[in-house]
């Protein structure tokens, strides 16, 4: 996978628990949402299907199938999109937070 997807959804997940600690040392609760409930489940099965694909590449070296190639990829773009689309709604939502507004 190319460094920049992982790049996007580790400074999501550090921005988002920044967030959660600035919201802490306000006595506030931020809850996960929709959108961070799909981009976390993404995120497994991209992870899944990407190492059931390494294990049929490895295991069976001569076979070869679209599906093995194509799923995983489209799974894990699909991840890094929620994970784009749910960093901005979040960092939206809750952006009297860090504007200081509360």
């Amino acid at each position: 996978m190319p460094a920049w997807s992982i790049v996007i959804i580790v400074t999501r997940e550090l921005a988002v628990t920044g967030l959660r600690v600035l919201a802490a040392s306000k006595n506030k609760t931020l809850a996960a949402d929709h959108l961070g409930k799909l981009k976390t489940s993404l995120q497994i099965a991209a992870v899944i299907l990407i190492f059931l694909q390494i294990s049929i590449i490895h295991t069976f070296p001569d076979f070869t199938s679209p599906l093995i190639t194509t799923v995983p990829t489209t799974i894990f773009h699909a991840a890094v999109l929620a994970t784009l689309i749910s960093a901005v709604s979040y960092l939206y939502k809750n952006k009297r937070l860090y504007l200081n507004e509360c």
